[in-house]
């Protein structure tokens, strides 16, 4: 009964960017900013745009998660997905060298060998194991170890972000509205 009164609190209810339905993505939360959809996609969105998104960075479980993968498993994994052979030198295997929207990787030099997306390394080499392309990776006694913030793609509203923001008094439009950039909610 309560879930039917919740739905038809908002029934009928959608988002707007200029007169068109806006397409209203999430994930479960951000890096401490959420994702621009240029940065993740290729595409600009205006209404999808990154916000700061300080909350999560205190009480989402996902903030700070430690994997870590042995030299000989990531060794395979990279060569595997990129088809190259890497060198004796693991410590230059992985080696982000820029990021957009606060942390999130947006290149990484492989082995000084080619350059990929922090995407691609989430995606195709990892498999999603790594849960955001927000992530600092070291290299240590045979070990990568990768620590990343949020856990998604960063684009749009963080769930976590947007319950904390609801325990705080915002409303679900005003929500809607620090998330996505410029819409009207009717």
């Amino acid at each position: 009964e309560r879930i039917k009164n919740l739905v038809s609190e908002v029934w009928g209810v959608c988002c707007y960017y200029n007169g068109s339905v806006a397409q209203t993505v999430y994930m479960a939360s951000s890096s401490g900013y959420t994702a621009d959809a240029q940065n993740v996609w290729g595409s600009s969105v205006p209404y999808l745009k990154s916000v700061s998104c300080p909350f999560d960075a205190g009480s989402d479980p996902n903030y700070g998660s430690v994997m870590k993968v042995s030299e000989d498993n990531m060794r395979s994994l990279l060569e595997g997905a990129l088809g190259i052979s890497l060198s004796g030198n693991p410590a230059n295997w992985i080696v982000p060298t820029a990021y957009v929207d606060g942390n999130y990787v947006s290149k990484i030099s492989i082995d000084g060998q080619t350059t990929i997306s922090g995407r691609k390394m989430r995606e195709t080499v990892m498999g999603y194991k790594l849960k955001s392309t927000a992530f600092d990776v070291s290299y240590s006694d045979g070990y990568f170890t990768f620590t990343t913030y949020g856990y998604g793609h960063g684009v749009g509203m963080s769930q976590n972000g947007a319950n904390i923001l609801a325990k705080q008094g915002y409303s679900y439009v005003d929500i809607l509205k620090y998330y996505f950039t410029g819409i009207e909610v009717l």
